[in-house]
């Protein structure tokens, strides 16, 4: 039986890592780094295909409508088109080109077959804090706040594994 929120504030158990996490949060949301000193920005990716263009341009547009005026960096391999990259840093992407690394254990021409390219994020030295968001997200809301959050931060699957659409990584706690 897990314990109850009085018993983890009271100590009589041992935190859960949820509880470790909240503290670790609050820590850093205390610390006398702030946001305004640090480089952050939003990240994406495509690879492989082109299928994805019009989802990161709606992305780049929900983030400028939300309020948010951090960089916004694209990273992409060379399946996307120069006519595509013109568009897309119309759009307000930053564009980078990198290479993609394939998944060892997927099947060839899976949908996932390239998905360790998100790998390529870490090679992103020049911020110190980056919130990775998948191509085929929209922004509904304001979600700078998510800068504030600890080292590696995403939302887990299960106890193992985690969902790699939405991250927080603050790189130079991390390398």
């Amino acid at each position: 039986m897990a314990p109850t929120h009085q018993e983890l504030s009271s100590g009589s158990k041992k935190d859960t890592d949820q509880e470790a996490w909240r503290q670790q949060k609050n820590e850093s949301l205390s610390s006398t780094t702030t946001l305004a000193t640090q480089r952050v920005a939003y990240v994406t990716l495509l690879h492989s295909s082109e299928d994805y263009v019009c989802g990161a341009i709606a992305l780049a547009q929900s983030i400028r409508q939300s309020g948010s005026r951090h960089d916004m960096i694209l990273l992409h391999d060379h399946s996307i088109t120069n006519r595509f990259c013109i568009g897309l840093s119309l759009a307000g992407w930053k564009l980078r080109l990198v290479e993609r690394i394939r998944s060892p254990f997927s099947v060839k021409d899976s949908y996932n077959e390239w998905n360790y390219s998100k790998l390529r994020v870490w090679q992103v030295t020049d911020y110190d804090k980056l919130v990775f968001i998948d191509a085929d997200f929209i922004i509904a809301k304001n979600v700078d706040y998510l800068f504030s959050y600890p080292q590696l931060s995403a939302a887990g699957n299960s106890r193992v594994l985690f969902n790699s659409g939405v991250m927080v990584m603050h790189l130079h706690n991390i390398i």
